[in-house]
């Protein structure tokens, strides 16, 4: 089942996440991919269904019973980005449902009521029995409810509008590398997650402009580097290498369970990149452990530790 959920995120990192990388961070200054004019073709919305519909079924095939374990559970997601099928697909599953972006996208009627009635219809196909009373509601009121989905627009490193142990699952996909203020933003999620609640975080540690050279930007110097990263408004990644991810979870309160890679860098490539790194020396990655360069992308299970 791992081994299972660890193909579809490679074949995910290697394919729909290069497209819109490719389509909206590619450029000097980058405005966020939310705020983008969607495109509500047909065949962008089957694309866009077809990924809200991997991650949440990644979420539900961790557990033995599937959807049966979050229900009624109070799940989080963070960076959910241009629309909330994933959480939508949870909360038919019986979940209370909380997304919190810094760039929460508004309601677009021509993209989302096609995009949420493909996924009523996908759900129902596939699930027969699935109480889609959350969609309906969204459908009918051509917005997010809260009695369906609750909506906290801003950063979490500033996270407001979300009570202490309050949450049972925190999960994000390809988001925590994009923070500004990890401690900031780790100190917020042990505050919100109860005791024995889980974070289930799927991190891609490259650097963003170019996936065949994942480890670019551990060259530059600070000010250099974090310039560029807010012009891009953190688009192609904050550099956390796992460990130092591992270490930061573990100082406010979680017990990291696993981490299990799910891309390892090419050898050919790290060779040549280590023989540079360690030649710059305004670089503060020049003598990090070649072991901890060498997976780029993975997924932490944590569990918040009891008082």
């Amino acid at each position: 089942m791992v081994w299972e959920w660890c193909k579809k995120w490679t074949d995910f990192l290697k394919g729909e996440y290069c497209y819109f990388y490719e389509k909206y961070v590619l450029k000097e200054v980058c405005d966020p991919v939310n705020f983008s004019r969607l495109d509500a073709s047909p065949e962008a919305i089957h694309r866009d269904v077809d990924y809200a519909l991997s991650i949440a079924s990644t979420w539900l095939d961790l557990f033995p019973d599937g959807g049966e374990f979050f229900q009624g559970k109070k799940v989080l997601e963070i960076g959910p980005g241009i629309n909330f099928g994933s959480m939508l697909t949870l909360a038919c599953h019986g979940a209370e449902v909380t997304v919190v972006d810094r760039f929460l996208p508004s309601w677009d009627p021509e993209y989302h009521e096609k995009f949420y009635a493909r996924l009523k219809d996908t759900l129902k196909n596939r699930w027969p029995h699935l109480d889609s009373t959350p969609l309906d509601k969204v459908l009918s009121m051509g917005k997010y409810p809260p009695e369906s989905i609750t909506l906290c627009s801003c950063s979490v490193e500033k996270l407001v509008g979300v009570p202490e142990t309050s949450i049972d699952i925190v999960v994000s996909n390809a988001v925590l590398e994009h923070l500004y203020d990890l401690p900031s933003a780790f100190a917020h999620l042990a505050r919100i997650t109860k005791p024995g609640g889980l974070g289930i975080h799927q991190v891609d540690f490259r650097d963003h402009r170019d996936y065949t050279r994942p480890l670019e930007h551990l060259l530059m110097q600070d000010d250099e580097f974090y310039g560029k990263f807010k012009a891009k408004q953190g688009e192609f990644g904050n550099r956390y290498r796992p460990s130092e991810m591992q270490d930061l979870f573990e100082s406010v309160g979680f017990e990291v369970k696993d981490f299990h890679p799910n891309i390892v860098v090419d050898e050919k490539y790290l060779t040549e990149f280590l023989w540079r790194l360690r030649q710059t020396p305004k670089s503060r990655y020049r003598d990090f452990p070649v072991e901890g360069l060498r997976f780029v992308s993975g997924r932490f299970l944590v569990v918040k530790k009891e008082a």
